[in-house]
């Protein structure tokens, strides 16, 4: 099974001028999944059996080897004579459906499994790569029509349930998405990518328990994909175990260890349990190597504030700011923590020049600028 997955940036309890962002990763149809699906390609031997150009089923073949080959183009022209030589030709519709799937011509896939569908309406297999190459068109609302239509066909078909429940998420019904994933397990109890999905779309619905619980499955099932242990360790965060997080993000080192998001995230995670010197390491390592040092520096001027080495943290804002001066948080960062330290002409200059770069930090000033109430003595 691919895993092929969107990513999108997590919003968090953090501001997210000082702390990296955490990635969010869901699995989507796979075409490999189609290609187990199909009726099958089975690979012709030439010198056991003779070519017949005026058999459709020899055509058929000779794509099948084409195919095998990656030689997609010749072998959809194998599959296209078939049809002209039996326009009931069913194998040759799925597989040239498949084959263009495979090479990302969603528009010449749908056109083929739907003169397949003529012939074989109730074909669950058929349906559902119609409803993958409508899925990777971005037509959601269509291609969850033609899932639906697959498992009236096939419902212990777990691959189906999954391709369902991605639609789902994708369109933001990720309740419904929870119970087809959870159907999917029935059918498959050891597909880890399932697990993950449902995480995913239990997160979505902030039930962060739950997400953690199918992440947690997910990498006991495989403990070889990246992205599970990127998402149980957001989540963990987002439980407050910081602890359990970093051991999360260090394992996702292992695989990636110059992947300077996770280390980014693995430097939230100490800051947050105060082991602010390893933090400090953690964002220069970072430093090193990243195209992208704005939020990195962000980072680590907040960890300079909290251990109140004020003159660091503003040099490190400043570096920020010379790094890239059209970028509005590090501005908006130095600003507030100026107004913290009650230098308030500085602060409102610093939050000025965000204001300029992104209005919308107008109304956060609003907020920043009401007086507190005090005790009285």
């Amino acid at each position: 099974m691919n895993t092929k997955g969107w990513r999108e940036d997590n919003s968090s309890d953090f501001v997210m001028e000082e702390w990296g962002e955490d990635t969010f990763t869901t699995t989507e149809p796979s075409t490999d999944e189609l290609g187990e699906c199909t009726h099958g390609a089975t690979v012709y031997d030439e010198e056991q059996e003779e070519f017949d150009a005026s058999s459709a089923s020899s055509w058929c073949e000779r794509g099948d080897v084409l195919r095998t080959l990656e030689l997609f183009d010749f072998a959809i022209e194998a599959y296209e004579q078939a049809t002209v030589l039996d326009a009931s030709c069913i194998r040759a519709y799925i597989n040239k459906g498949d084959v263009h799937t495979t090479v990302e011509q969603y528009r010449e896939a749908i056109d083929a499994f739907t003169h397949a569908l003529v012939h074989e309406p109730e074909n669950a297999y058929v349906l559902n790569g119609k409803a993958t190459a409508l899925y990777r068109l971005g037509r959601y609302p269509q291609a969850l029509i033609f899932y639906e239509k697959a498992l009236l066909f096939a419902p212990h078909e777990a691959t189906f349930h999954y391709n369902k429940a991605v639609v789902l998420a994708a369109l933001e019904r990720h309740a419904e998405a929870v119970s087809a994933y959870e159907r999917c397990i029935q059918l498959n109890p050891n597909d880890a990518h399932a697990y993950n999905n449902r995480g995913n779309s239990l997160y979505k619905l902030r039930f962060y328990q739950g997400a953690y619980a199918a992440y947690e499955q997910a990498t006991r099932l495989d403990d070889t994909e990246q992205i599970f242990f990127e998402n149980k360790a957001t989540v963990l965060m987002f439980l407050d175990r910081y602890e359990e997080a970093l051991q999360a993000y260090e394992r996702v080192l292992v695989f990636d260890p110059e992947n300077a998001s996770m280390q980014v995230c693995k430097g939230n995670a100490l800051t947050l349990l105060h082991r602010y010197e390893d933090a400090i390491q953690t964002y220069k390592q970072v430093l090193a190597h990243t195209q992208d040092a704005v939020p990195v520096y962000n980072s680590l001027a907040h960890v300079y504030s909290l251990m109140e080495r004020y003159n660091d943290a503003f040099a490190t804002y400043d570096k920020a700011i010379a790094h890239d001066t059209s970028r509005p948080e590090s501005y908006w960062a130095k600003g507030t923590l100026l107004w913290q330290l009650r230098r308030y002409d500085e602060a409102m200059l610093a939050c000025g020049a965000a204001i300029e770069r992104a209005p919308h930090y107008k109304e956060q000033l609003r907020f920043l600028t009401i007086k507190q109430p005090e005790n009285s003595i």
